[in-house]
């Protein structure tokens, strides 16, 4: 999760017009789903998961919730348009990333360890 912080803006006291320190406040928020070298690939929509625990033996209980920040206020200057999914056709031999849940890699078996370690794969016939 990152938030985009603006310029910091200064907090002034109303009687003495003492500037008493700044803050920064934020532009908007957004959850990265990638992170490179150089970019960062995020979006303003994400589902949140938030639990709790009831009582001392209770079960744990979770609520799911559809976070929406809208649109970003940004300089359209400043970004060009990009695809999100490629408009080319799946092929055998095409790189596969496996995505495995918290919940899946606890219930794998040792030998299955090493499998769910690869990164990225190929689609093989």
């Amino acid at each position: 999760m990152f938030h985009i912080l603006g310029d910091p803006e200064r907090i002034t006291d109303p009687d003495t017009n003492e500037i008493l320190g700044s803050v920064k406040v934020t532009k908007g928020r957004v959850r990265a789903s990638q992170v490179f070298d150089k970019f960062t690939i995020a979006s303003t929509t994400w589902t949140q998961v938030n639990q709790s625990y009831a009582g001392v033996f209770g079960d744990l209980f979770g609520k799911v919730q559809q976070i929406n920040e809208g649109d970003l206020n940004v300089d359209p200057n400043e970004i060009r348009p990009w695809k999100a999914k490629s408009e080319s056709p799946i092929r055998v031999g095409d790189e596969v990333e496996v995505l495995v849940t918290i919940d899946e890699a606890e219930e794998a078996e040792p030998e299955d360890e090493q499998e769910l370690a690869a990164p990225n794969q190929q689609i093989e016939q």
